[in-house]
């Protein structure tokens, strides 16, 4: 996805002792977010769908800032 989105994309990894997971009350070994949302990991775990969701964010974005 980062290669698709470059810089629109802001990648982070953490463990799931780590504090931040910690303060997002994630439990399970794989979760993945996108702006503070839990994405169903059907989703997230499929290269086209998730293309689409973020697709989707970013258009969501650029209309919220005036863009689109």
């Amino acid at each position: 996805m980062k290669e698709i989105f470059e810089e629109g994309l802001d990648l982070k990894i953490y463990l799931s002792d780590s504090e931040p997971a910690k303060q997002y009350g994630i439990r399970a070994s794989t979760a993945v977010m996108v702006d503070g949302q839990m994405i169903p990991l059907d989703i997230a775990l499929s290269k086209g769908e998730m293309e689409r969701f973020l697709k989707m964010k970013a258009l969501e974005k650029e209309r919220k800032n005036g863009k689109g």
